[in-house]
């Protein structure tokens, strides 16, 4: 679904969804940035997390079967439980490029 779209027709499942993935990504984004000591480095730490990142995406929509159609319903319920499942990937990837 277009989660733009849908969020300017005031779904406001959809707009948690998209926060997450705003989130998501940003989070082990600015952690490579911490990490990285050249612009070289920091191009392959974020290539490397946004990659990682976007799996963990896809296996907890393949994982969490009919969530995504749910919140494209308007289930808040399940763009809640999404982001939490999606935001603890995003949390572990961060603490593994911390090192």
């Amino acid at each position: 679904y277009n989660a733009i779209t849908e969020i300017t027709e005031v779904n406001p499942a959809a707009a948690v969804s998209f926060g997450r993935v705003l989130i998501g990504l940003a989070a082990p984004l600015a952690v490579s940035l911490l990490a990285s000591t050249s612009i070289q480095e920091l191009a392959i730490w974020g290539a490397a997390t946004t990659a990682v990142q976007l799996l963990i995406f896809r296996l907890t929509d393949f994982l969490l079967t009919g969530l995504p159609q749910r919140v494209e319903e308007g289930e808040v319920s399940a763009a809640v439980l999404l982001v939490a499942a999606k935001l603890a990937g995003a949390m572990l990837l961060s603490a593994a490029v911390a090192g």
